[in-house]
């Protein structure tokens, strides 16, 4: 605490990082949380009201023109962050108020710094462009590029309950390699980048004009009354918080308008029907770098297009991208670090999406291939390896005998009767090809089975699918 803080600063210092503790218990407590708990328990079931929402303010009809529809979009799109965008701007406020009476604020090294950024944008919880007031408001602290950068990147993509959230409703492999794409931008591409940055780029050594600056070391004045230091650290606060909101309030609007237009522009159903290409994987790493959409909006629409049948590579382009960068982090780093900085790491995240899209799309071929031949070679080929020592022969320890199976039960006065599929409706065959198996059946939903009279046969089997039950 000696070598951090001055002595004369501890109270004002103490003051700050209080605030700084209650504003976070606030949010997380009353809100960011709870809600992430809500939308991990309704999982798939979640709906979007709008395009860059999940609830709308005011609800988007077809008879709407161009103009309207962009309008209200944008509207819902700030009625959605209202809470979460409210907190980044006074968590920046109160923790470029607090890095104010710190004498050392970063370490030597960029790979050190990015690991800080990691640790301090883990907990917070909230969405990319939320973000982005606070990872501005650290630089303006005085903390380097390298922590800024981690943290507003670590916060969306590596938060607990969104990681619940994506093991839940994505294949295993698609999280695995979301999570270690996010490690990699954050631990070493974020440093990596930072090197390329000019040296006044990499930290604000002074402090901007209308924060509050740092208060310089002086070991021989004494420690101010709690008044006088609670009045100084309030003071402080409020410059800086209107220095936030001068600087973010602006780029927030601009960044909802454009992420509106975008969204309305693109066609609903444009990429369903469309065959794996590599130019759309990048137009649609590019679009999911671009929006600024709310936490956990890239599991829930990437889950609900897996469903629906989307390329897996597409898919997989903007789980990635959805969420780890938007348009107005980019226009926060393009203001506060610097316009190398923003091109570099939005380049490097579409990039990145690019790259884990195409890696999915030839993982998943593999896997269906793969299968597919294991499935329709020929039955000689696919005899258990345990039945080809069962042939008779001298030293053979294992034989298969085949038991048939018990007659059909007759029709009698049970709730339950024998009656043909096809009479009620049901037209899905008996006989499930691989097709009908991969996916869904593979991808986390159900086939149950149940022997109701005992009578040795499946009386109902009941298969879960993105087009309902089948029985």
């Amino acid at each position: 605490m000696t070598r951090l803080i001055a002595p004369q600063h501890r109270a004002q210092f103490f003051l700050a990082s209080l605030l700084i503790v209650v504003l976070a218990y606030m949010f997380w407590t009353g809100s960011r949380y709870p809600a992430l708990d809500e939308k991990a328990m309704m999982s798939g079931a979640l709906q979007l009201e709008d395009n860059l929402s999940f609830e709308a303010l005011v609800p988007i009809t077809p008879d709407m023109g161009l103009i309207e529809r962009v309008f209200w979009s944008t509207l819902n799109w700030l009625n959605t962050n209202k809470k979460g965008m409210t907190f980044g701007i006074l968590f920046a406020a109160s923790f470029l108020t607090a890095a104010a009476y710190l004498k050392q604020r970063s370490f030597r090294g960029g790979f050190a710094n990015a690991t800080l950024g990691l640790v301090i944008g883990t907990p917070l919880g909230v969405c990319v462009n939320c973000a982005a007031p606070i990872a501005q408001g650290m630089y303006a602290s005085g903390l380097r590029a390298e922590t800024t950068l981690a943290a507003m990147i670590a916060s969306p993509t590596l938060n607990i309950v969104v990681l619940t959230m994506l093991f839940s409703l994505l294949p295993f492999y698609m999280v695995a390699a979301k999570i270690a794409l996010s490690l990699t931008v954050i631990l070493i591409m974020v440093p990596l980048i930072c090197r390329l940055l000019p040296a006044r780029e990499l930290a604000m050594v002074d402090a901007p004009e209308g924060a509050c600056a740092f208060v310089p070391e002086r070991p021989d004045a004494p420690a101010q009354p709690l008044h006088v230091a609670l009045w100084e650290v309030a003071r402080g606060f409020v410059q800086n918080l209107i220095y936030i909101l001068r600087l973010t309030l602006p780029l927030m609007l601009l960044a909802g308008f454009l992420g509106a237009l975008v969204a309305t522009l693109l066609p609903q159903d444009l990429i369903l029907g469309l065959p794996f290409s590599v130019w759309v994987l990048i137009l649609i790493a590019l679009v999911g770098v671009f929006l600024p959409v709310p936490i956990a909006f890239d599991v829930v629409v990437t889950g609900a297009l897996l469903g629906l049948g989307l390329s897996h590579g597409y898919v997989m382009a903007l789980l990635f991208t959805l969420g780890t960068f938007s348009i107005y982090s980019f226009f926060i780093v393009y203001q506060s670090v610097g316009p190398r900085a923003a091109w570099l790491l939005m380049g490097t995240v579409a990039a990145f999406g690019v790259l884990a899209g195409a890696a999915a799309e030839g993982w998943h071929r593999y896997q269906s291939n793969r299968a597919l031949e294991l499935l329709l070679q020929p039955q000689a080929q696919a005899t258990p390896w345990g039945a080809a020592w069962a042939d008779g022969t001298p030293g053979s320890t294992i034989k298969v005998t085949s038991t048939p199976l018990a007659a059909p039960s007759p029709v009698s006065e049970t709730d339950f009767i024998r009656r043909e599929a096809s009479a009620v409706g049901i037209d899905k065959p008996v006989e499930f090809s691989f097709r009908d198996m991969w996916p869904p059946f593979w991808e986390g939903r159900s086939l149950s089975a149940g022997d109701i009279d005992r009578d040795g046969d499946n009386d109902l089997v009941i298969a879960s699918t993105e087009k309902g039950l089948y029985f």
